[in-house]
């Protein structure tokens, strides 16, 4: 597992785990509910800003990378192409 996913599942987990515990023993009053929500919304906050600020950057500058080298590679087609046009105008030459 990463370590974005890592950080996400233990946001959940504690989340989970500290309203379940806060509920349970101290009740289901409006107070214990109000902090269990507050835990939750913690809990969605820590992974929407882990989520997007460690890995999509990586993938940012991964699918940057692949674009460049895709155009590079169509580049090097387009000059192979003109190559092939240019030999086979020379053979041609050459047969007649």
């Amino acid at each position: 597992m990463r370590t974005r996913d890592v950080i996400i599942l233990a946001s959940w987990l504690a989340a989970i785990v500290l309203s379940t515990v806060i509920i349970l023993k101290g009740g289901a009053n409006y107070p214990n509910i109000g902090i269990a929500i507050l835990l939750f919304l913690m809990a969605a906050g820590i992974s929407y800003s882990v989520g997007y600020s460690l890995h999509d950057r990586e993938e940012i500058k991964t699918a940057n990378e692949i674009s460049r080298l895709v155009s590079k590679l169509e580049g090097i087609e387009k000059r192979l192409e003109t190559i092939e046009g240019k030999v086979e105008k020379v053979e041609r030459f050459l047969e007649e």
